[in-house]
């Protein structure tokens, strides 16, 4: 019940500035014994029952006791069941020397015996990834929202950008949709800079780190599995069978 307009005092209209600014509304429209508004009610979220009730204590003439009812919207719990229930396990801090004589003292006996070669391999790889649980430690996979060349500066301008795009639709204040142009614009520079600097230390460690060449090209592509198609030597090869043997004949006649 703040109007922009109301040449009342400077307070108010600093008061409506900072509701605007922060995307508040104010619903306190119950009036004291001395007919003001001195106790105000201010949300984001939509509230349609501000009344007057009966005080717990002995009331203040100024200030009354209110109900306020508030209606929150169906809040999408985000799960975590994806992050706790995939893992990778760390092979650089396992147990290696408790991992060989585990494999050592395992009877594979079965491997010989064994007629179905389907239920054989299902046993072999139970048998070794328990033994995988018991000397190699695992940690949560995630799957990571950005690209792998984003610096943690990028992301957190990204989260600020949707912010203020945000703030900017629900209070229409050009304020907000100043600071998200701003943002948009050195966002796309700090991503051109990051990704030039993260396609040379590729290149730079592609002897020393191969896994990284391969982690940018599955990142490039959105995928890890092996290319439906591929071509070498102006032959295209789509067996994938056929597309390693030409991974291998390349790969073969440059190291």
């Amino acid at each position: 019940n703040l109007s922009a307009n109301s040449t009342s005092n400077l307070k108010s209209h600093l008061l409506n500035n900072f509701l605007i600014f922060s995307g508040l509304n104010q619903y306190n429209n119950t009036v004291n014994s001395f007919g003001r508004i001195l106790d105000l009610i201010c949300s984001n979220l939509y509230t349609d029952n501000v009344f007057q009730t009966d005080s717990l204590v002995i009331q203040d003439p100024h200030h009354p006791a209110l109900s306020v009812n508030v209606h929150l919207k169906n809040l999408s719990t985000k799960t975590l069941s994806a992050c706790k229930e995939k893992y990778s396990y760390n092979f650089k801090k396992a147990h290696f020397q408790g991992l060989y004589d585990a494999l050592l003292s395992t009877d594979w006996s079965f491997l010989q015996v064994c007629l179905d070669v389907n239920l054989a391999c299902k046993v072999f790889y139970d048998k070794l990834y328990a033994l995988f649980d018991k000397f190699v430690p695992k940690t949560p996979y995630c799957k990571r929202k950005f690209p792998a060349w984003f610096s943690s500066e990028v992301k957190f301008n990204i989260k600020r950008k949707t912010k203020y795009i945000k703030m900017y639709r629900r209070t229409r204040c050009e304020n907000y949709y100043v600071l998200f142009k701003n943002l948009r614009k050195s966002i796309k520079l700090q991503i051109k800079s990051d990704y030039t600097l993260y396609v040379k230390s590729v290149e730079d460690s592609l002897t020393s780190d191969p896994k990284k060449f391969w982690s940018y090209t599955r990142e490039k592509r959105g995928s890890s599995s092996i290319p439906r198609q591929m071509c070498y030597k102006d032959v295209t090869f789509i067996e994938p069978h056929h597309v390693v043997n030409a991974f291998s004949s390349y790969f073969s006649s440059v190291y």
